[in-house]
């Protein structure tokens, strides 16, 4: 089995963004943790199997679609995501702590 990296580059970044998206949701709709946590015992754990079935989804996805730009850029695009999405989950969360 050959791995595409800039597949898996690209699928982990959406996949950091739909963990954010699903952290500050949780916080945000008692709905959606609740959700959440009927489907696997604990929100957390829920959360962590949408993870792998998005990345699986998405890498699919990219793998299909085929190598329209670099590893470089691909890398670069994950490690902004990472950066990001953990500024906004901090941030998210001082405004929560100082206003909510």
């Amino acid at each position: 089995m050959n791995l595409n990296t800039v597949a898996t580059l690209r699928a982990g970044a959406l996949t950091i963004w739909l963990i954010a998206a699903l952290a500050i949701g949780t916080e945000l709709s008692a709905p959606l943790k609740s959700f959440l946590t009927s489907l696997a015992g604990q929100h957390w754990t829920a959360k962590s199997i949408l993870s792998f079935a998005a990345f699986v989804i998405f890498y699919t996805l990219f793998s299909r679609i085929g190598k329209s730009t670099s590893v470089l850029s691909s890398a670069i695009l994950l490690s902004l995501s990472a950066i990001a999405a953990g500024i906004v989950i901090f941030a998210f969360f001082v405004w929560h702590f100082l206003y909510a």
